[in-house]
């Protein structure tokens, strides 16, 4: 399943046959992908975020108020292992788990396997600090984008074609120095700003594609980052990263989208608000609610449904039902 604005790329279902030849046993790999699975599964909520230097913007925080999309339309957006480094393979085990081999003076990248023209898209990335080295992006790019290169550097981000975050030295990367010298005036822009005080990116980051506003941002440790690149509208792009560390696994994991500017619903209003009042309220539980409170009839439903979820004490249901 497909959305409006997300192009599929003939064959990129396919995938190649496992080569993975790391360290771990099979098991251990099976294991491994299996707790990564359960805990990508864990949605970003918005009053996860409670410590942002920057004003979060209106569309985000509708999209960060959204469930986690199933798995079945998520293994659509997963890494395509037909558009990767020969030097990146993808375990038949988890399309949404890449690892690259340890080869020495090489830098390497994959894509998505879908692309993405409009909407508003969001990632959660999971890449562990001692498997990045000196350079891991993580950012979009175009078809046209170089997937390997020789040394050490910003692959993502090195040309016109690229555009990414170097969660090792922390610099926004656009068109940069590919000499891998990160003391080169052209090694890319400071990002996140010195204000948040970032010592140490984490292990898992989210990525937010904005492509009606032509925008990537990014999320780390609760903190909305603000936008690392702008001037991306009209562009067909792919989420990508690119990687230098043998044996590195990354994980990506397409959490949801908002396609285009479409007005908000008095529903999602709601619930947006009862889920600022009630922090504590599982992310997925409104979502089961069906009944339309503005119906004939349908206001008694609803207050049954909410009662039946147990977010509300008693006190409250009696008012609802009784005023």
């Amino acid at each position: 399943m497909l959305f409006p604005g997300h192009a599929l790329r003939s064959g990129s279902l396919v995938m190649r046959g496992d080569r993975f030849n790391g360290h771990r046993s099979r098991r251990d790999l099976r294991v491994t992908i299996a707790d990564s699975l359960q805990n990508n599964n864990a949605s970003l909520r918005r009053d996860h975020i409670t410590h942002s230097k920057y004003h979060i913007p209106q569309r985000l925080q509708r999209l960060l108020d959204q469930a986690t999309l199933p798995l079945s339309i998520q293994t659509c957006h997963a890494w395509d292992a037909n558009a990767a480094s020969f030097n990146i393979d993808v375990p038949p085990e988890s399309p949404f788990i890449l690892h690259r081999h340890p080869i020495a003076q090489s830098t390497d990248a994959i894509r998505s396997k879908c692309s993405y023209e409009r909407g508003l898209h969001i990632w959660r990335f999971d890449w562990e600090q001692k498997e990045r080295g000196t350079h891991a992006v993580i950012g979009v790019c175009t078809e046209k984008a170089l997937l390997q290169g020789q040394g050490y550097f910003s692959l993502i981000g090195s040309n016109h074609e690229s555009w990414g975050w170097d969660i090792s030295n922390r610099v926004a990367v656009h068109n940069t120095d590919a000499t891998g010298d990160i003391n080169s005036e052209k090694c890319g822009r400071a990002y996140p700003n010195s204000a948040f005080n970032l010592d140490a990116v984490p292990s898992t980051i989210y990525m937010i594609l904005d492509m009606e506003e032509g925008t990537v941002s990014y999320i780390a440790e609760g903190m909305y980052l603000g936008v690392a690149h702008t001037n991306l509208k009209n562009k067909k792009l792919f989420v990508s990263v690119s990687a230098v560390w043998g044996h590195c696994r990354v994980s990506m994991r397409y959490i949801n989208f908002i396609d285009g500017y479409r007005p908000i619903s008095l529903k999602e209003t709601c619930r947006q608000r009862i889920r600022l009042l009630l922090p504590g309220v599982p992310h997925n539980l409104l979502s089961e609610i069906k009944s339309d409170p503005f119906r004939e009839g349908g206001k008694d439903d609803w207050i049954d449904q909410l009662q039946r979820t147990g977010i509300l004490p008693l006190p409250v249901i009696s008012y609802l039902k009784f005023g």
